[in-house]
């Protein structure tokens, strides 16, 4: 009796389980994954340096504010797609680029992903060219339009 009360409880526990996105502390929901595979795309289209395909994940209200309060460091959309892709990516090199997604929150057409992003690029800069590292932790919020999440602002 012992036993098949510990099985079911045992089978009730595997039950409820949630399953993780692989590499993650994520929840396996559909929305999780979409977002997740947005975060994906991202991250191929810039280590891509392909300005078309990171602007394609951006949402049209797409907002930087660099965490400032200074405004004038601030852009949108259109700067984003016209200036500040395409003057990355004109002095950049070879780049390796892995996120790491710590949480994924969605509510309705709204989620957030909390993603720590290492860097490691080749620089090609007025001094020189030289190998620059990063990392860093960014908050990417997203908005679904017409079926697909696009970033409305952390890249």
């Amino acid at each position: 009796m012992r036993l098949i009360s510990g099985l079911m409880l045992l089978s009730t526990c595997i039950a409820c389980a949630h399953s993780l996105i692989p590499g993650t502390q994520v929840r396996d929901t559909k929305a999780n994954r979409e977002v997740y595979d947005t975060l994906r795309q991202l991250q191929e289209a810039l280590v891509a340096k392909n300005t078309n395909a990171a602007i394609a994940l951006a949402a049209p209200e797409y907002f930087e504010t660099m965490a400032t309060p200074d405004q004038n460091d601030d852009y949108g959309y259109a700067e984003l797609r016209d200036k500040v892709l395409p003057d990355l990516f004109a002095v950049t090199g070879e780049m390796q680029l892995t996120f790491e997604v710590y949480e994924i929150e969605t509510k309705d057409d709204r989620a957030h992903a909390d993603v720590r992003y290492h860097a490691r690029a080749h620089m090609k800069l007025a001094s020189g060219s030289q190998w620059a590292t990063g990392k860093d932790f960014h908050r990417i919020e997203l908005v679904r339009r017409d079926g697909a999440w696009r970033i409305l602002s952390g890249l």
